[in-house]
């Protein structure tokens, strides 16, 4: 019974881990307008008036979505609207800024997702992983008649639909993955529910 307890603990531990460990960066909704704003620094104060910076933006597949394109100085930033923000997923950056003889470039990326939350295409990967782990310890479970792993399948599954209803699937439309959510907390609550009432039986 030791074993099952501590296999649960770490079983929730690394869902928790994997959760936590989601990098948070500059990210955007799907469908939003996004104005990108690159402070500009010369000589460690705000560029000059003068200045001029201008920006290249790259989809995730590497194809050219801005080709140097003349950014707006905005005094302590410059910054470009994007034509569109359609496309989910990691977009690279450079930006090139001029003032006078002086010249600086730097690189950056940024996502968009389709909630907006930094790290979902990352949280799409946890999904399945625990999705599969899921599966797996109920596969055991019967199996062996083990009604811990069981018990521990459901609260997978539960969590699981709490993963996808947070950070759906890009690539699916909303109802779908309202749908997969739905799916699995049934899955889930059922498994828990069964398993519970078979226990409570048997230690009476």
């Amino acid at each position: 019974m030791n074993k099952k307890i501590l296999l649960i603990s770490l079983a929730l531990l690394f869902v928790i881990f994997l959760i936590s460990n989601v990098s948070a960066t500059q990210t955007f909704q799907k469908g939003e307008i996004i104005d990108l704003k690159i402070p500009c620094f010369n000589n460690r104060t705000y560029c000059a008036g003068s200045s001029s910076c201008s920006i290249t933006v790259n989809y995730p597949n590497g194809s050219t979505m801005v080709s140097n394109q003349s950014m707006t100085n905005s005094n302590s930033y410059h910054n470009y609207t994007l034509p569109n923000s359609d496309v989910i997923g990691t977009y690279f950056c450079s930006v090139v800024c001029l003032e006078g003889a002086c010249s600086g470039y730097s690189t950056f990326t940024f996502d968009i997702t389709t909630t907006g939350f930094a790290g979902e295409g990352t949280m799409n990967y946890i999904f399945f992983i625990v999705v599969l782990f899921s599966f797996v310890l109920l596969f055991f479970g019967l199996r062996h008649g083990d009604a811990i792993l069981i018990i521990l399948s459901s609260f997978m599954f539960i969590i699981s639909g709490i993963i996808i209803f947070s950070y759906p699937l890009g690539y699916l439309p909303n109802l779908i993955n309202l749908g997969l959510a739905l799916v699995l907390w049934g899955v889930g609550v059922y498994i828990l529910l069964k398993t519970s009432i078979e226990l409570t039986e048997e230690l009476g």
